[in-house]
């Protein structure tokens, strides 16, 4: 066998092996800058429409789990705070103190699902009052502390479990 008939056959071979290698390559090229970045552009437009497309008539997303909480004038999430809280507090200070709840005046400062902080005051507005704790037992609010004394923070903490956030102020 002579040199030129067997280089003559590896080029073939060599253009064809080159020729596959940039159709691999202009593929890998055309997914990762081509089509790839339409997609997510494509994929995050989709989420936008679907998520605008749940809310409800004051804005709320509630595919997110959010409503409308007229009590706070603002949406709200079932598992992250309690649209009724004041007025569960409320009841359960007018209740202690033989009051109607017309004159019980509650300013929540921190909450969650479970706790609330806050201030109370009695009519008329402004009038004496001081700080409270509540935590919701058993689906009724339930005050832990109110006034204006000396705080058992070791009984809060142990006994009822407030978050530490939730305690500045009270139990520094």
């Amino acid at each position: 066998m002579n040199k030129n008939t067997s280089q003559k056959g590896v080029a073939p071979i060599i253009i064809v092996f080159l020729l596959i290698e940039l159709v691999i390559f202009s593929g890998i090229f055309a997914y990762y800058y081509l089509w790839l970045p339409r997609e997510e552009t494509r994929l995050a437009e989709q989420a936008k429409l679907l998520a605008e497309g749940q809310k409800d008539e004051q804005g709320c997303i509630k595919t997110a789990g959010y409503s409308w909480c007229a009590a706070k004038e603002k949406c709200t999430h079932v598992l992250e705070e309690d649209c009724f809280s004041a007025e569960g507090i409320k009841l359960a200070l007018a209740t202690k103190y033989n009051k109607k709840t017309t004159d019980v005046f509650v300013s929540i400062s921190k909450e969650n699902i479970q706790y609330a902080t806050g201030q109370v005051s009695f009519a008329p507005k402004g009038g004496p009052g001081g700080l409270f704790l509540a935590t919701k037992i058993s689906g009724k609010w339930e005050l832990v502390y109110d006034g204006n004394g000396g705080v058992d923070c070791n009984k809060i903490k142990q006994a009822y479990l407030f978050p530490q956030n939730m305690l500045a102020g009270f139990c520094d």
